[in-house]
């Protein structure tokens, strides 16, 4: 689930000009809301600092490999912990599967159900999400340190044990396939995912994180879910972090009551990347004619060697590049032939 983005509109052209021209009739109120802002920030800088010195880490690694990490801030009477499992889209075999397994980490399990968990958080008064990156999927809670417990518990019901079946899907799809189109509806995402498709070409990091709708649709079933979630869902491949207002001895003993008897797994070989080293090429220092350097596999009077991520065909225009090719990846070349 990726975190909702409000955009503040910027108000009328009339009333923005009624409101500056109040301000500006007024210096006095000008100068009084600029020392109270003056002073805020002064205030709210002493306690971080004061705080930061006082920070308590506490490491522990349970017998089945899960880490464990508490960090004891006392500055307000809350916790969050985040559960970070090392898979992401780079480990999916097939298109957002990852990301849909994040989506289905919220349709219950044996012991509590999709309402209970929503339900439960809602009483405390805390909040909870989740996320999808390249190399780890994150889910935190966030409740009042006193709910610690319930937190805990609520993510150890999901720890083993989650419910996929395909009619559980067929209702999560819906709302997974909303994000993808209307992320979809954003140009610049969609050069983003052009850009990676040609940059990152033959390495893990081209995998599609966000998923499409077609993958939804048709290759994203129970049985890739329930595959996805047993190879990379088990306590010796995450880390628990646990920051806020606790005693970090009784928080790790409340976290090995809870996931200590889980069983850990073996751990699975991650898909390598096919290209080795970095791209490389010959920079030639552009002519006094132009700003933007080529790539040439000539050999130039100043030449040195540098890494070169994605050369620009514009550089057609100066003769000595004509006939250059420029290899991206292992599988495809471009030709910067005019």
């Amino acid at each position: 689930m990726l975190p909702v983005r409000f955009t503040l509109e910027p108000p009328p052209a009339a009333r923005l000009h009624s409101w500056r021209s109040t301000l500006l009739a007024r210096p006095q109120f000008i100068g009084r809301i600029g020392l109270a802002l003056c002073a805020a920030v002064l205030l709210s800088a002493l306690p971080w600092r004061t705080q930061a010195a006082g920070l308590t880490v506490t490491r522990a690694t349970l017998s089945n490999g899960l880490r464990v990490i508490v960090v004891r801030n006392p500055l307000a009477p809350v916790v969050t912990t985040v559960l970070n499992y090392e898979a992401g889209s780079d480990d999916q075999f097939v298109a957002g599967l990852a990301h849909a397994t994040e989506h289905m980490m919220f349709r219950g399990s044996k012991t509590v159900s999709s309402s209970q968990l929503m339900d439960t958080i809602d009483v405390t008064g805390g909040d909870f999400d989740a996320d999808t990156q390249n190399e780890i999927t994150q889910y935190y809670f966030t409740v009042p340190s006193q709910y610690l417990d319930i937190a805990l518990r609520l993510e150890r019901s999901r720890a083993s044990g989650l419910l996929m079946s395909q009619s559980l899907w067929n209702k999560e799809r819906g709302a997974i396939t909303q994000e993808v189109t209307q992320d979809n509806s954003n140009a610049v995402y969609r050069l983003f995912v052009k850009m990676q498709d040609r940059l990152l070409a033959g390495t893990p990091y081209d995998k599609n994180g966000l998923g499409t709708v077609h993958d939804f649709a048709v290759n994203v079933n129970s049985p890739q879910l329930l595959k996805f979630y047993g190879t990379w869902y088990h306590p010796n491949n995450a880390i628990y972090v646990i920051v806020g207002d606790v005693d970090p001895k009784a928080t790790i003993g409340a976290v090995k009551k809870y996931f200590g008897k889980i069983p850990s797994a073996t751990s699975t070989a991650r898909r390598r990347s096919r290209r080795s080293g970095r791209f490389s090429g010959t920079f030639r220092p552009a002519s006094s004619r132009r700003a933007t350097p080529c790539i040439s596999s000539r050999s130039k009077p100043r030449s040195i060697t540098t890494t070169a991520i994605f050369p620009s065909p514009s550089c057609c225009s100066d003769t000595a590049c004509r006939g250059t090719t420029v290899r991206t990846t292992p599988q495809r070349a471009f030709s910067t032939t005019c």
